[in-house]
């Protein structure tokens, strides 16, 4: 019965969402983390900022296929 009702209610919630809208903000959103400038010289990809516990860096965006790094000062 609960279930029941939380279908109705997403219904109900998603009958005028605009996915498409939604994509675009989504990928402007990660468009401010991606470098256009740098590429990846292994395999082409698009270098994306990571945070790991050493600190920032650029990561190629084809993880795990590709593992190229670079240091964000770089």
């Amino acid at each position: 019965m609960r279930q029941k009702r939380l279908d109705e209610i997403a219904r109900d919630l998603l009958t005028n969402f605009d996915f498409g809208k939604e994509k675009e903000e989504i990928k402007s959103i990660g468009a401010r983390y991606v470098s256009e400038k740098y590429r990846c010289p292994r395999c082409n990809g698009m270098l994306v900022m990571r945070n790991s516990i050493y600190g920032e860096f650029w990561g190629c965006n084809r993880y795990p296929e590709c593992r190229y790094t670079r240091n964000i000062k770089s």
